[in-house]
């Protein structure tokens, strides 16, 4: 669905919407519906719906130019196309053929200061990490990640490298900092966790991930695990089956902690920081860090503004429903019962139109108080009651913890489920030495919920995947049970005390032909920015034989 890629930013815009047809054309019929855009919680996984804006002159000459690849794809078929190809299909420059004074990204394909001052107004008690950044030259992006410190020199595709003159001229080394080099579009990456996946899923680039970690949700993902796809784990995995499958792709995005002295031995590593950041904009905003890398920037642009839009959507209850955040924990020293006052958590109360258990009532129970993440106390507290069996009974701390509960209406049970679908209301009293007859709101009403709602066929959490890079759906989520709204999605909670079972996202539901699947599949070129624009400006007289072809692939459709 290469269309989907394609995000303009130009001013006079059509909204089209796609549904699912065959193969042909990228899996995308086109229907024109130019009264509303749609949010992406609209499409369901097996549609693959997308949103993306485009004046109509550019949208056929786009149109045409993949149906120039599909065609094409009889005689190409290698899993990874040349340099020549790509510049056929206009993914890749010609060197030869750019003069000094040709803009290679314009404006709208560039991502600005990050954060973004929507998301600083919008998040305005988040103390930003501000991990990244990023610099354009006329061939080639700089992009400055400040946890791992170091700089991703990513040069567009035909064009010769820059010198480390005109790279300092940009973007000086800082010291301590390294220096990596890719050619972007990248073809082929890894992903090395599940979050990253949200970020590239939203991106429309499921084609070119060609190793995904073991605990992937989305249906794509799981599909491509089925065909030998898995990236074999750091912790008790083959390290040279490992080694070997990072030696294969372009790039490999990745986590780290402390002085990420491996992510920096790791030439083609990159890391991805998003959950360094406290806020959920903020880490959502991570779209444009991941975008650079394929020249997609416009599409993230387009993509997070939608994000902010529909995530802020829900606030501004008075007086709102109060919301406790807690668990029975069995992994510490001592087993325990705790109360998560998490930033992100926090946020997501407020914005679904909630609000947080007082801390104070909390303090007044003698519950103890830790920052949530040592290091960064921006992260938020947890409070803590610890069960020392030589002391006391389990039973009597619970009773403690619901005394600090006494005023909440909703819960959500964070307790650890090894068999997601196994924990019940049941369960949770069982945990928490309650019984049905109790005089607790949440218990009376019924409103004990659970993070667990969407799963993978092989229980991984989707909440770990996709919430990160969508925290609007998780805010919309949580707003049906907190204003009692049963027209908004169900995404990643569900209530147990009424018995809701997880969703469970099937790999039956993509209908995707990915690369890991099938070697002779191709990636879905993504357009240079400087052809898309080019592009734009071709209404109606440039492209005739292009757009004819376009016009019969949709008949087709």
């Amino acid at each position: 669905m290469a269309a989907s890629r394609r995000s303009g930013g130009i001013r006079s815009m059509t909204t089209w919407r796609l549904v699912r047809c065959h193969r042909l054309f990228g899996g995308a019929q086109l229907q024109f519906e130019s009264s509303r855009v749609l949010t992406e919680r609209e499409r369901p996984d097996w549609l693959k719906l997308r949103r993306f804006d485009l004046p109509s002159g550019r949208f056929v000459a786009m149109l045409a130019l993949r149906a120039v690849f599909l065609f094409g794809l009889k005689s190409i078929h290698a899993s990874i196309l040349s340099v020549s190809e790509r510049i056929t299909l206009g993914e890749c420059l010609d060197n030869a053929a750019v003069t000094s004074s040709d803009v290679l990204f314009p404006e709208v394909s560039r991502v600005g200061v990050v954060p973004s001052a929507v998301v600083t107004q919008a998040e305005s008690d988040i103390q930003a990490a501000a991990f990244m950044s990023i610099s354009y030259g006329q061939s080639f992006k700089i992009v400055t990640e400040r946890f791992s410190k170091e700089q991703y020199v990513l040069t567009h595709c035909g064009m010769s490298q820059p010198s480390t003159a005109e790279l300092d001229a940009l973007a000086p080394l800082e010291a301590g900092y390294q220096r990596k080099f890719f050619t972007i579009p990248l073809q082929r990456v890894i992903a090395g966790g599940t979050t990253v996946l949200g970020f590239l899923r939203r991106l429309g680039v499921a084609d070119r991930v060609s190793h995904i970690d073991q605990s992937a949700t989305g249906p794509c993902w799981q599909k491509a695990l089925s065909c030998n796809a898995s990236f074999e784990s750091s912790w008790g995995g083959n390290a040279t089956l490992r080694t070997m499958q990072m030696e294969t792709a372009d790039a490999v995005f990745m986590d780290c902690s402390g002085d990420c002295a491996a992510l920096r031995a790791q030439l083609n590593a990159v890391h991805f920081p998003a959950t360094k950041d406290n806020g959920n904009l903020h880490t959502a905003e991570y779209i444009k860090f991941i975008a650079a890398f394929f020249n997609l920037e416009a599409a993230a642009n387009q993509f997070f503004d939608a994000t902010v839009a529909a995530y802020t959507a829900n606030a501004g209850q008075v007086n709102g429903p109060k919301v406790a955040w807690i668990e029975y924990n069995t992994w510490g020293a001592l087993p325990s019962y705790r109360v998560s006052m998490a930033t992100y958590r926090a946020q997501m109360v407020d914005a679904a139109g909630g609000r947080m258990v007082n801390a104070s009532d909390l303090l007044a129970q003698g519950m103890a108080v830790r920052d949530i993440v040592a290091s960064n106390p921006g992260a938020g507290k947890v409070y803590i009651l610890e069960i020392n069996a030589s002391e006391t009974t389990a039973a009597t701390v619970a009773q403690t913890l619901m005394s600090a509960l006494s005023d909440v209406d909703i819960v959500v049970d964070e307790t650890y489920a090894p068999t997601p679908r196994t924990y019940t209301f049941a369960s949770f009293l069982a945990g928490f030495h309650l019984t049905e007859a109790s005089n607790l709101k949440f218990v009376k009403d019924r409103m004990v919920l659970r993070w667990d709602g969407t799963l993978s066929e092989s229980d991984g959490l989707d909440w770990f995947e996709s919430r990160v890079s969508s925290p609007d759906w998780a805010v919309e989520g949580l707003a049906r049970y907190v204003k009692n709204d049963t027209s908004k999605q169900q995404k990643y909670f569900r209530n147990i005390a009424t018995g809701e079972m997880p969703v469970v996202i099937l790999a039956s539901q993509c209908t995707e032909t990915l690369p890991a699947c099938d070697a002779t599949a191709n990636e879905a070129p993504i357009m240079s920015p400087r052809q898309e624009a080019g592009l734009s400006g071709a209404q109606g007289h440039a492209f005739p034989i292009l757009a004819a072809i376009a016009s019969l692939a949709l008949w087709l459709c």
